[in-house]
């Protein structure tokens, strides 16, 4: 199944902040993932978590070519899926991940279930 989200990657440097000895999701964080949620629910209707092992594929497109870790951008989307795609992301057994420049900034995502009969 293939999502397409009109947001900008959001960074684990911006997504978290430390609030009396915890890290928490940021405003401007947990905006961003309630704009991930009410795509998946508004757009894509998904009410119902994947079951079984699963691989993303992503693709992270940018306007500019500012400097951005992978790894970094990684952590806050997963997060966010989580509850919604998935019950946990300990179901993903692979990710496939790129960034590159685009004329929008958007997130290109691909669910596949992997199969377990090998």
């Amino acid at each position: 199944m293939k999502f397409k989200f009109h947001v900008k990657g959001f960074t684990v440097n911006t997504f978290y902040r430390k609030f009396n000895n915890r890290i928490v999701i940021s405003k401007e964080g947990l905006e961003w993932k309630n704009k991930i949620i009410r795509t998946l629910r508004c757009d894509y209707k998904i009410f119902q978590c994947f079951e079984g092992r699963i691989r993303l594929n992503l693709v992270f497109n940018f306007k500019t070519k500012r400097k951005r870790d992978v790894d970094n951008l990684l952590k806050p989307l997963l997060d966010a899926f989580k509850g919604i795609l998935y019950i946990d992301d300990e179901v993903v057994d692979e990710i496939f991940c790129v960034k590159r420049i685009h004329q929008e900034d958007s997130i290109e995502l691909e669910v596949l279930q992997i199969d377990q009969k090998k």
